[in-house]
């Protein structure tokens, strides 16, 4: 891949269409901000948890890859179940045999 190209760069894009992107993308972080902080309430309420314990976990999974950036690594690709074939992460089922594809909530 050429430097600086997207991985999923697709056709050339106006600038109006990607300022519209990015006021996309930031609803979409602040409504996944409000549902977050939403959820953690209840579990909090619900599992007597504390904020330092939520915290010492957000610390113990951004170390399951090795290194302190509040990041995920992205999950390596999977096989199909019925055939091996590397599955598409896009993809409910398999491209190759039509094999539904199982459900991983967090996989990037």
């Amino acid at each position: 891949m050429p430097s600086g190209s997207a991985p999923f760069a697709g056709p050339p894009r106006d600038s109006r269409t990607l300022e519209r992107d990015v006021v996309q993308l930031h609803a979409d972080v602040e409504r996944l901000l409000l549902i977050s902080e939403a959820l953690w309430r209840i579990v909090r309420e619900k599992c007597e948890l504390s904020d330092a314990d939520l915290i010492r976990e957000i610390e113990k999974l951004d170390l399951e890859d090795g290194l302190p950036d509040y990041r995920k690594k992205p999950t390596p690709p999977r096989n199909c179940p019925k055939c091996q074939r590397v599955l598409s992460k896009k993809r409910a089922v398999c491209s190759i045999c039509g094999e539904p594809v199982p459900i991983e909530p967090f996989e990037r």
